[in-house]
């Protein structure tokens, strides 16, 4: 699952590169894509989602060689065999549990706020002009809505944050 959402992070990647004015489009398709994704999983318990892997953590080595060299110690070869005595030369293991499914969520969540950011600048914009404007967009909004996403769950959810967010600011 860590593997697909990168993946999907990538090609979105891929899209805005291709055409810079497919923003948009790259997070629609970001969005749709990990939606599927996370509906797979839930509807599925996918066991792999959890993993535990351990690694080496070279900070106390990095913090002790910046200790030295703000003590002007650095080259002194004696400093080195009191740190190195102390252990605070090593690399101390670390061990670390990653949420594939966490990660989803959060890529997704980024992806639907830059989404709702970006229509409400659009309703603020045209806040400031006039009432048909703002009635042009929100018809527009609603084919944008219409025409990107199928589900109309997905649709009313995603209108009302974005009309929500526009009305906060």
């Amino acid at each position: 699952m860590n593997q697909a959402t990168e993946s999907v992070q990538k090609a979105a990647t891929l899209i805005k590169r291709s055409n810079p004015t497919k923003n948009l489009d790259a997070q629609v398709f970001v969005i749709k894509n990990l939606m599927i994704i996370e509906h797979v999983f839930m509807t599925h318990e996918l066991p792999d989602s959890i993993r535990q892997s351990t690694e080496l953590d070279f900070r106390p080595f990095w913090n002790t060689m910046k200790e030295l060299q703000s003590k002007q110690q650095f080259l002194n070869p004696l400093a080195y065999i009191a740190a190195m005595w102390g252990g605070r030369m090593l690399p101390a293991v670390v061990k670390k549990v990653l949420d594939a499914r966490e990660k989803l969520e959060r890529v997704l969540e980024q992806q639907i706020r830059s989404l709702a950011e970006h229509w409400k600048a659009r309703f603020n914009e045209s806040g400031s002009r006039k009432g048909d404007e703002a009635a042009k967009l929100a018809r527009e909004l609603e084919a944008f809505l219409r025409n990107s996403f199928d589900d109309e769950t997905t649709r009313t959810a995603l209108g009302r944050m974005i009309r929500g967010e526009a009305q906060n600011y």
